[in-house]
Parts: structure tokens; C-alpha cells; sequence
């Protein structure tokens, strides 16, 4: 079990089934024929960094669930109108006053730019290890058809940097989990 340090269950068989599928994407890349395209095989490589960014990122989201700080985001309350005399002529609002308060994040605002930056600002993740992840989630992005691809090749040798990014940062997801225990 790789992710045995792991309790919750369900995050753990999907995170392990996402490993497995890696593995069978790999044996089928290694059978494939000297016929298939190299587009068939970048498209691979692809897949392949796609699922192993995606369990980086389900790992960094459990330890910052385990943190016991979290992000806010600003939120305005008791908004009131000022007065009808004071508008603001440059992009023509109203002024008003407000209460400024810090609301926590809901796990749908958080993306993997915020997690990589709270867990770094907390020195959970170093600096490179940071860059790295953003590397291949650059490379991850590129799996949306509708943006483009042109510099963006996808080698079998970006996939083993990224299958050892995956193993730095679960030893150190290991030791972040078991350190807020």
C-alpha cells in the first residue's frame, strides 16, 4: 500500500486505482508498435502527467485539509449606499460603506496554484518542489483541446521527472500527515 499513511479510505483506493491505471497506461505504451504515431504516444505521456498531477494535487488538498490554518478570501457584509450625492465619476458606481470580513475558502476555490502557495508559505513545500509541480501543471493544462499546444511537446522522459516529482512529494506527504497527527 503506497498511500497507507493515508486513513481516509476512499482517498486512499483512489489515489492507489489512479497509480494502477499509470501502470497499465506505461505496459501499453511499452507494447504499443513501432506503427503508432507519435501523436499517439504524446497523447499518452500526456494522460499519464495528467493523473500523476492530479494525485500530487489530491495529496497536497488532504494535508492542507489536515492544516489546521486555511485560506480566506475577503467578503463585503451590512453593504449601505452612502448617499445619491456620491458617485464615483470614473467608472460611474456608487460609493458605499461595508464590513470587511475574511471568510474561509470553500474547496471549490481552491485550486492547485492556492495549495501550492498556502503550502509553501507555510514551508510544507519547498520552493522547487513548487516550481516543479507548476511545471507539470502547465504541461497537465494542455490536455484541454481548445487551448494550444504548439512548443508543448510531451516526452517519455518529462513523464519520469514527473513519476519522481510524484515520489518526492508523497514522502513528504507522508511527514506533513503524520506530523499533524
Amino acid at each position: 500500500m503506497i498511500f497507507d499513511f493515508i486513513p481516509d479510505q476512499d482517498i486512499r483506493k483512489n489515489l492507489e486505482n489512479a497509480v494502477d491505471f499509470i501502470l497499465v497506461l506505461i505496459e501499453k505504451q511499452k507494447d504499443a508498435s513501432e506503427s503508432d504515431t507519435s501523436l499517439y504516444m504524446e497523447e499518452i505521456n500526456r494522460v499519464l502527467i495528467l493523473y500523476i498531477v492530479s494525485i500530487i494535487e489530491a495529496l497536497l488538498s488532504y494535508i492542507y485539509h489536515l492544516h489546521p490554518d486555511k485560506m480566506t478570501r475577503l467578503e463585503y457584509k451590512e453593504i449601505k449606499e452612502i448617499g445619491k450625492n456620491y458617485i464615483n465619476s470614473k467608472i460611474a458606481g456608487k460609493v458605499v460603506a461595508a464590513v470587511q470580513v475574511h471568510v474561509e475558502r470553500q474547496s471549490s476555490e481552491i485550486t492547485l496554484k492556492s495549495l501550492i502557495e498556502f503550502l509553501q508559505h507555510k514551508k510544507i513545500l519547498k520552493k522547487e518542489t513548487a516550481e516543479a509541480i507548476r511545471k507539470f501543471n502547465h504541461i497537465r493544462n494542455s490536455v484541454h483541446l481548445s487551448k494550444a499546444r504548439k512548443g508543448e511537446g510531451c516526452s517519455v522522459d518529462l513523464v519520469e521527472e514527473a513519476v519522481h516529482l510524484l515520489i518526492k512529494v508523497r514522502a513528504g506527504s507522508r511527514k506533513a500527515i503524520v506530523s499533524f497527527k
